[in-house]
């Protein structure tokens, strides 16, 4: 009988493995606890109106991961707008990161020579990412090797000594590296990235926006690709399952029903921290039983990055409108003041004494909150025509959001209350500075908060990248030593997905997938 590899988590992660591992000749079954799979990469349709729920948008650097599994997709090229308050830009080719460049020098003309000195390691990180693209290139035979693999490779090498010098947390880059002092600056260009982010990403990801892609019906499209291919061939898909014990001595999990399943291997792509609380470690011998007992601590000691709070909103007005202002994924920050304190000490403060606040001291922090942050927005119809009823408009503005506030408003008794605030204060925010009076146009709206994303994904707190960056993450996730990335202290368990790899996307998905798929392969899992 072939051996059966069994996959806790529907994800991208998850379908990847199962994708790999049944053209590898396993006996592949998938547990999903949700009704469907596809977790952060998911969309739906509201009165009419086509929302993502998670992921807004695509990056064309996925199309080489997924010929791999001879996967195709047809899509949309949705270039990304970067606005700050009156001022917007649209970036649909990298000359246009000099347009951005000229942006910034224009609304901070006093910062002149920091500005030059932040686009260096820019240029730079462009010349890394174009080796990577063509190391990445899906073209075939000799010519190709000799026109692109070739000097991808040398391109790679002659800048990888910029990765390793930019490989630290984005905040002290720009302060103690670059030597920015206008905090204003700072917070414009890197306030919308999670705490912590590295350097390289941060920078680097201006060089993706002109590369940003949209799936007719939604990106939640990405995830039905991937399942059918997996359906196709032949992986089980079992949804609806929750996996609430795992058993590696008898090589056994069981869902929440009392079910149980023998496994030759485990690939574990949902929440990591699940996994560790859940691992009865009886029968294991002493070593191993130690060596999980000190990763289940690190794990379970450390958090995820901040989440997201999002809100829908459905607008009568014709996509044009908005089409004049920006293309159809808009980053945009009203103020050029910034954050500044107020998710550093004012953010700390809040949730350390918020016993001893008022509410509406809270809510005045709140409003801050929102009014000096940046906002992702995300407007399907400007995509897909059919995402939205005639002459209407869906928008999706999201922004990071603490967890912990959530948590605590909901802990407190005034959850609802809470969302329906920062609601107000998004749309009052947005009406005053991009979209002029469109609160007299909203149809609707509804909001999703880190609680919501927590408990229909199941990460841990709401997380929508896996760890937090701003201290080393408990896992070993070095660009180096991916293929160990996926291995655990537990014999035959495997992991794969955002909790895997820091910083974590759709990328870090599909090639974790992959790799806990081939390490699986092996006649035994270390």
């Amino acid at each position: 009988m072939n051996e059966h590899i069994a996959i806790v988590g529907g994800g991208i992660a998850g379908l990847t493995a199962g994708i790999y591992a049944a053209k590898a000749g396993k006996q592949v079954t998938l547990f999903e606890k949700n009704e469907k799979c596809g977790g952060l990469v998911n969309s739906f349709v509201r009165d009419g109106f086509l929302f993502d729920g998670g992921t807004r948008a695509l990056e064309g650097f996925i199309f080489p991961l997924l010929k791999n599994v001879n996967i195709s997709i047809d899509y949309i090229k949705t270039p990304v707008s970067i606005g700050i308050e009156n001022k917007i830009i649209r970036i649909e080719s990298e000359s246009d990161i000099a347009v951005y460049r000229k942006l910034l020098e224009d609304l901070y003309p006093e910062s002149y020579t920091e500005i030059d000195r932040i686009f260096k390691p820019i240029y730079k990180m462009g010349k890394f990412l174009k080796g990577v693209n063509k190391v990445l290139s899906t073209n075939k035979g000799f010519r190709a090797f000799v026109t692109e693999k070739i000097p991808g490779i040398f391109s790679l090498v002659g800048n990888i000594s910029v990765l390793i010098k930019m490989n630290t947390p984005i905040e002290r880059y720009f302060e103690t590296v670059l030597g920015v002092k206008n905090q204003g600056l700072i917070d414009i260009i890197i306030q919308h990235f999670f705490k912590g982010t590295p350097a390289f990403f941060a920078l680097g990801y201006l060089y993706l926006y002109p590369d940003y892609i949209y799936l007719k019906g939604g990106t939640g499209m990405l995830a039905k690709i991937i399942e059918d291919k997996a359906r196709e061939v032949g992986v089980a898909i079992k949804t609806g399952i929750k996996i609430k014990e795992v058993l590696p001595a008898e090589k056994t999990i069981i869902d929440d029903s009392g079910v149980r399943y023998q496994y030759d291997t485990l690939i574990w792509t949902a929440d990591l921290k699940m996994l560790y609380r859940n691992v009865k470690t009886e029968g294991l011998v002493q070593s191993v039983q130690k060596k999980f007992i000190e990763e289940k601590e690190k794990i379970l000691a450390h958090k995820g990055a901040e989440s997201i709070f999002t809100l829908f909103v459905a607008v009568d007005e014709k996509p044009e409108y908005f089409n004049n202002i920006s293309s159809g994924h808009l980053f945009y920050t009203p103020s050029k003041k910034g954050l500044g304190s107020i998710i550093r000490e004012e953010q700390e403060y809040i949730v350390s004494n918020w016993n001893t606040l008022t509410k509406s001291e809270i809510i005045q922090w709140l409003e801050k909150l929102v009014r000096y942050n940046t906002f992702e927005i995300a407007i399907p119809v400007l995509k897909d025509p059919q995402a939205a009823p005639p002459h209407k408009t869906g928008v999706i503005i999201s922004f990071l959001f603490p967890y912990e506030v959530a948590r605590l408003a909901k802990e407190d008794g005034w959850y609802e209350e809470l969302k329906e605030t920062v609601s107000k204060f998004i749309i009052k925010t947005i009406s005053e500075s991009l979209y002029k009076n469109w609160e007299e146009k909203i149809l609707f709206t509804f909001a999703s908060t880190p609680l919501s994303i927590e408990e229909v994904s199941g990460c841990s707190e709401g997380a929508v990248i896996g760890w937090s960056m701003e201290k080393p993450i408990p896992v070993n996730s070095s660009m180096l030593k991916m293929t160990e990335s996926v291995k655990t202290a537990l014999p035959n368990i495997l992991k794969a997905g955002q909790w895997t790899m820091s910083p974590a996307g759709i990328p870090t998905a599909i090639m974790t997938g992959q790799i806990a798929a081939n390490t699986s392969s092996k006649k035994r899992v270390q």
